[in-house]
């Protein structure tokens, strides 16, 4: 079984949709987490409106293996 790591990270609130992929800032933010190899799993709308998002990905050892759960 693979272990995971986790993040929460605050977004801009989301502008309306469009058909560019780096039109808001928002989506922006998420593309540069997944280059980092995060991968969003859920999400909320903060009372300011913006959007904490909860990631994950494998986790790693100092040397950037993948590690395993017992």
């Amino acid at each position: 079984m693979n272990a995971w790591e986790y993040l929460i990270a605050a977004i801009p609130k989301f502008e309306a949709p469009t058909a560019s992929a780096r039109s808001s800032q928002a989506i922006q933010t998420l593309n540069g987490l997944g280059r980092d190899g995060w991968e969003a799993v859920g999400m909320t709308i903060l009372a300011d409106e913006s959007v904490a998002v909860l990631l994950k990905r494998p986790a790693s050892d100092a040397r950037g293996a993948p590690t395993r759960s017992p």
